[in-house]
């Protein structure tokens, strides 16, 4: 009896370990061939967003994930790739930056926040990849890769030992992956710049950033492809991003208040323009996410600008009802952050608005 029950066991164990295994392995196939397969739409081609794919995919011309890697190495980016499209649950985390000043405005732009799909696809990332040193913190060794993004998306060839400055591309390359890539890189020399608290070079970045990437086609007011549009979507989601940081910036340097509103506004309007369009998926869908975070932020920090020029309590309460808003949850209903917003994010913005709610039922009644 003790005999049948063993084997009854084994059995059962070898069939669930089985099933898991096969389980396991569909969702890498799946990814192999649907996910990382190549395009070959001629639109998404003529705008250059196959390429996007690249940056996951080893094999341009056929797709999937390259087959130098190793049964290994392959499956390890296969699940870095399911980590940051696919999620790893709920959870995010804080750290504090040593190089960020505390002259910022008081906001999600002065905490550093980790996603944890993110984190955890870069812990994949890392086990496939052995690194020759950690660039974490090596300021040089970080200008100098921001450089060479913006050289190489130029076609040029850049020096072996250039070190990055506040020099931004006179003219932007035809190619639309390439302006795509300046526009990522100047997003985030402007950040570096500004956590560093190096706010003079930084104004002068997102500046001259803002002006070169205005010479990019705006968005078509005639009917135009899904590509086309994401693509103008794109680069006016980055010009809203500079222009958070410029109006922080701004602050930083004790500018006047209205100057920071008014780039506030500007990185308002361009986050829900880019909201309130739907196209392609994947990206689509990023670029969605990140404008709701970006038109949220800069009601979020319009709102503390109001109340430092001492407007009517009910034109801040407006602001942050906004960014309450596009954050997803106007109700305050939920117990956690609306998805795609960071819980230190939702914080503030629920502490702010309800604070401001306050203060005008308390007016009301009065």
């Amino acid at each position: 009896m003790c005999e049948t029950r063993s084997q009854v066991s084994f059995i059962g164990f070898v069939t669930l370990a089985t099933t898991v295994a096969t389980g396991y392995e569909a969702m890498h196939m799946w990814v192999e061939n649907v996910e990382l397969a190549t395009e070959n739409d001629p639109e998404v081609k003529k705008w250059q967003w196959d390429l996007e794919t690249g940056k996951w995919s080893g094999q341009q011309a056929v797709g999937g994930t390259d087959p130098a890697l190793g049964f290994k190495g392959r499956h390890i980016v296969r699940a870095a790739w399911m980590s940051q499209h696919w999620g790893v649950g709920y959870s995010t985390a804080v750290i504090g930056s040593e190089n960020t000043k505390g002259d910022g405005l008081p906001g999600p732009a002065g905490i550093n926040v980790i996603d944890a799909r993110l984190q955890r696809t870069e812990d994949f990332l890392s086990s496939a990849i052995v690194l020759r040193a950690s660039r974490l913190g090596q300021t040089d060794a970080a200008l100098s890769w921001w450089s060479r993004a913006v050289a190489l998306a130029q076609g040029k060839t850049p020096e072996p030992s250039i070190i990055a400055t506040a020099v931004i591309p006179q003219t932007i390359p035809p190619s639309p992956l390439a302006q795509r890539t300046i526009a990522s890189a100047l997003v985030s020399l402007s950040a570096f710049y500004a956590m560093s608290g190096q706010y003079k070079t930084a104004q002068s970045v997102e500046e001259a950033s803002l002006e070169l990437l205005k010479t990019i086609h705006p968005l078509p007011s005639s009917p135009a492809t899904p590509p086309e549009t994401l693509h103008g979507l794109y680069i006016l989601q980055r010009s809203s991003l500079l222009s958070v940081h410029l109006a922080e910036v701004l602050h930083a340097r004790r500018q006047s208040v209205d100057v920071s509103i008014r780039y506030l506004e500007s990185a308002v309007e361009a986050s829900t323009q880019v909201a309130r369009c739907r196209s392609m998926n994947k990206v689509a869908s990023g670029l969605l996410r990140d404008a709701r975070r970006t038109a949220a932020e800069a009601w979020n920090l319009m709102g503390i600008l109001h109340e430092v020029r001492g407007s009517s309590p009910k034109n801040i309460l407006n602001c942050y009802e906004h960014a309450i808003g596009w954050a997803g949850d106007i109700t305050l209903s939920a117990p956690e952050a609306p998805d795609g917003i960071l819980e230190s994010e939702w914080n503030i913005y629920r502490e702010n608005y309800t604070r401001a709610k306050q203060v005008v039922d308390k007016l009301t009644l009065n």
